[in-house]
């Protein structure tokens, strides 16, 4: 499956220093959020790193995924298949396919196969 988030370099920048300001989230053409809860506003700009940081951080998971994937396929113990699992269901998460996002996360799938058995991450 493949993301059809803005594409392109996301930054963030506070609207204003008061409390009540907006921290925006934007590519050089668009907004992409407005972080405006009722938190203080240190938490707002915390929130909007995080949501500008979230194209690397999925592009990142992926990488690393395959190259785990490529090297080890499915050798490991339980407890690094669970860590793996919850990585491939925060990339079905972020791409899109909740169900799927939530059943690996439940464990419906233990032993899942390589990249790709249930999702495909390529």
């Amino acid at each position: 499956m493949n993301a059809k988030h803005t594409q392109g370099q996301w930054s963030w920048y506070e609207h204003g220093k008061t409390d009540t300001s907006p921290v925006k989230v934007e590519t050089k053409d668009q907004v992409i959020a407005e972080v405006v809860y009722k938190t203080d506003h240190e938490e707002r700009i915390a929130n909007a790193r995080l949501i500008a940081a979230a194209p690397e951080l999925l592009d990142a998971a992926k990488a690393v995924l395959q190259i785990w994937d490529d090297l080890y396929d499915n050798q490991s113990d339980p407890e690094e298949r669970e860590a793996w699992n919850t990585l491939r269901a925060a990339i079905a998460k972020a791409e899109g396919a909740d169900t799927v996002a939530r059943d690996f996360a439940a464990g419906v799938y233990p032993d899942i196969a390589p990249a790709g058995h249930y999702i495909n991450m390529r």
